[in-house]
C-alpha cells in the first residue's frame, strides 16, 4: 500500500526535524592515482538501489541513470522533488519494503536513517550491501555525504569537484553575509521551528543570522505556537513552501500555528518578511539545501537595501 500525502510530507519534513549533532565530515578527498581511480571504478557496483531523496539526488548528480537499479518513490512527487520527471518510469520505485529491495538483488543499496529507519539492519542480514546516510545537521555533512556516496560507487573525482563547487557557493553567501547586520530569523517547516543541532541552525549560521531557537538554548524541532513566536519575536519567517509558491509572502502559511490569528489582531509584533522558500530545497538534507541558502540569502540582501 502506498504511503499517504500526509505520511510522506512528515517523512520529508523529518529531514529538518531530526536532531544528529556527532560529526560525520570528511574535510577533503584524498589524492588517488589514475591506475588506482581505474581500478576503484571497475569494482564499483554496477546495480544501485536508492531508498531515499536524498541518495536520489546524490546518485543521479554523480552516476546519472545508468547504473540506477531503482529510486524511491518520492522522486515523482514535484512537492518535495526537483528531480520529478528526470527519471524514466521502467526504473522501479521504491518505499522502502524490504522484500521489494531483495527481489531486485542490487549490488548496493543507499538508505538514510531519516526517511528508512531501521531498513539498513534488516537488508544486511539478508546478505546485501548497504550505505547508509545519517540525518546531516550541517552543510559540511552534506558535503561528507556526497564524497562517501562518491568513493562507495566509483565517483570520487565527481564528488571531489562537486563538493568543491556546493563549497565556492557556501562562501559566498557567507562573505555576503558578513557585510550585513544580523537579523532574527526563523525557518518553519510544516508548523516546527528548528533550534542546535539540525541543518536549519546551521544555515542560519552561514546567514550571519540570529535563531531565537538557538538563543533560547533549545535543541532540535519545536512545535512552534503564539506564545513563542511574541517571545521570540523574529524579524524574517522563512517558510518551507510547495515550489510554485516559493519566493512569495508565505504568511497565510502560518495559519496553521496555534494562536496566529489572535496575535496577528493583537498587533504587538509583525515580521518585516515572510517569505516561502521551496520545501524540495529547505526541506532537504542534501546538496539542495545550498539552493534554500541562496535563496535566503538573495531575501535578506533585499532587506539590507
Amino acid at each position: 500500500m502506498r504511503d499517504s500525502p500526509k505520511i510522506v510530507q512528515l517523512v520529508a519534513a523529518a529531514s529538518l526535524l531530526l536532531v544528529v549533532c556527532a560529526p560525520r565530515i570528511i574535510k577533503g578527498l584524498t589524492h588517488t592515482p589514475l591506475h588506482q581511480e581505474h581500478m576503484v571504478a571497475s569494482l564499483a557496483p554496477q546495480r544501485i538501489a536508492s531508498v531515499s531523496l536524498v541518495s536520489d539526488t546524490i546518485l543521479l548528480r554523480l552516476l546519472g541513470t545508468e547504473h540506477l537499479a531503482a529510486v524511491s518513490w518520492v522522486i515523482d512527487w514535484a512537492e518535495h522533488s526537483p528531480l520529478a520527471g528526470q527519471v524514466p518510469a521502467f526504473i522501479p520505485r521504491l518505499t522502502g519494503d524490504p522484500e521489494a529491495i531483495v527481489a531486485l538483488q542490487p549490488d548496493l543499496t543507499v538508505a538514510a536513517t531519516h526517511s528508512t529507519p531501521g531498513l539498513a539492519a534488516t537488508l544486511r542480514t539478508t546478505g546485501l550491501e548497504v550505505l547508509e546516510l545519517s540525518t546531516a545537521s550541517s552543510l559540511e555533512a552534506v558535503i561528507s555525504d556526497v564524497q562517501q556516496v562518491g568513493m562507495r560507487v566509483g565517483a570520487a573525482t565527481q564528488a571531489a569537484r562537486w563538493s568543491n563547487e556546493l563549497r565556492t557557493r557556501i562562501a559566498t553567501v557567507e562573505s555576503h553575509a558578513r557585510r550585513r547586520p544580523k537579523f532574527r530569523v526563523l525557518i518553519v517547516d510544516s508548523g516546527y521551528a528548528q533550534g542546535l543541532c539540525t541543518l536549519a541552525d546551521d544555515l542560519l549560521l552561514r546567514l550571519n543570522a540570529i535563531n531565537p531557537v538557538r538563543q533560547a538554548g533549545l535543541q532540535g524541532a519545536l512545535v512552534l505556537d503564539a506564545e513563542r513566536l511574541l517571545a521570540w519575536q523574529p524579524q524574517v519567517i522563512f517558510v518551507a513552501v510547495s515550489p510554485a509558491s516559493a519566493g512569495a509572502d508565505a504568511r497565510a502559511e502560518l495559519a496553521q500555528i496555534p494562536g496566529y490569528t489572535v496575535l496577528q489582531h493583537a498587533r504587538e509584533w509583525s515580521p518585516l518578511r515572510v517569505v516561502g522558500i521551496a520545501r524540495s530545497a529547505l526541506s532537504s538534507v542534501s546538496p539542495l539545501a545550498v539552493d534554500a541558502l541562496e535563496a535566503m540569502d538573495r531575501i535578506l540582501e533585499e532587506l539590507e537595501q
